[in-house]
């Protein structure tokens, strides 16, 4: 058999242990959320050069960014721009 709940209070029946990562359900669904932005016409240009196929974005400013746009928003300083890898169509995380 499968593993199940220590949660055991006599009435209530074990219930199984779920298999599914919440933490691999919520980044799959914000890549396909990223990945989506990405497919409006607006996001496929980096916001500053204007460069096609951004890959960077700044998060906290809601920009997405090309690799070079994206150093001078990270030598900025996280104060001003929080920039993360969203490896736009390939994978990775902001």
């Amino acid at each position: 058999m499968g593993e199940y709940s220590e949660d055991n209070r006599g009435d209530m029946p074990l219930v199984p242990k779920s298999k599914v990562d919440p933490k691999k359900v919520e980044s799959d669904r914000l890549q396909a959320f990223l990945l989506e932005m990405l497919k409006e016409e607006d996001n496929k240009y980096c916001a500053d050069c204007e460069a096609k196929q951004p890959r960077w974005a700044s998060w906290n400013l809601g920009l997405f960014l090309c690799i070079r746009c994206a150093g001078l928003h990270r030598n900025l300083g996280v104060h001003i721009s929080k920039v993360g890898w969203g490896g736009a169509v390939g994978g990775g995380g902001i």
